[in-house]
């Protein structure tokens, strides 16, 4: 057996509970157990891709395997990608991490209050979720549901079921993590481009290192939906409409494979050593 095929069965037969040395699970009876039709897995070792497979179904009661190019909705994984589009920015000259935001914010403004008296809201705060922002996440709106803009979100505003953003402690003070925050970054982003985030990263991500299966379009493409996973519901039953529909963008709205997400990995790996060409 090669190391590659021991590294696979060791996913599939030899799953262990954390700090147990009891006996091992197989993986095909865990996905049983937690009701799981299918998900997607990728490996990376040494700095490259070493393998990636799938297991399952896109939907519960089909036959449509999952493979590697099975796109499932990122949720949070949305967060890295879009710093790094904002990272991209603070390095052509489009933005500074350590400025106030509103100085770049054009269609919204951080509101001040007691807890912006000393230290202002800063895009090192917001990507590091430690400039004091409210919201922890987003949950998403079920099919046929009205959505609203990014504005909307930020006010806190109907048809949007979250509230205000806003600065709830000093911030620099300590971690928080806010996916309102991330919103934030998504306004700076496109107000000061006059781009959409889906554009952006389209652009300088996704083309640039062959991220075929990925896209930040919150409604997704037609020609993405043959290989994308249906959501399905802790008992394991597809939810109404397939998905839920996250307008948010830089918070939540990412669709992926694990294996396009390691193509990410490696350029972060490249350009952490000076060797990115991206």
């Amino acid at each position: 057996m090669t190391d590659l095929e021991q590294a696979i069965q060791a996913v599939e037969q030899g799953l262990k509970k954390p700090k147990s040395a009891g006996r091992k699970m197989q993986l095909a009876k865990r996905m049983a157990y937690y009701k799981v039709p299918g998900f997607s897995v990728a490996l990376l070792e040494q700095g490259e891709l070493a393998w990636a497979k799938g297991y399952g179904v896109m939907e519960a009661n089909t036959e449509k395997l999952v493979t590697t190019e099975t796109i499932f909705q990122a949720a949070s994984i949305s967060k890295p990608v879009a710093a790094i589009v904002a990272l991209q920015m603070v390095e052509a000259g489009q933005l500074e991490l350590d400025t106030d935001v509103n100085e770049f914010l054009q269609t919204w403004k951080v509101k001040e209050n007691k807890h912006t008296q000393v230290h202002k809201v800063t895009l090192r705060g917001l990507l590091s979720h430690t400039a004091g922002i409210n919201i922890h996440g987003y949950p998403g709106y079920p099919s046929g549901s009205e959505l609203p803009t990014t504005q909307q979100i930020l006010n806190g505003k109907p048809p949007a079921t979250s509230k205000t953003v806003r600065v709830t402690q000093p911030p620099g003070t300590e971690f928080k993590y806010s996916g309102g925050g991330y919103i934030i970054v998504h306004q700076i982003i496109e107000d000061v481009t006059g781009r959409s985030l889906a554009d952006l990263a389209q652009e300088l991500i996704f083309d640039r290192l062959g991220m075929a299966n990925s896209t930040f379009e919150h409604l997704l493409p037609e020609v993405y939906k043959p290989q994308t996973a249906i959501a399905h519901n802790r008992t394991g039953e597809p939810i109404p409409g397939k998905w839920h529909t996250y307008p948010e963008g830089a918070p939540a709205s990412l669709w992926s494979t694990p294996s396009d997400l390691i193509r990410l990995m490696v350029e972060v790996y490249k350009s952490f050593h000076g060797t990115s060409n991206v």
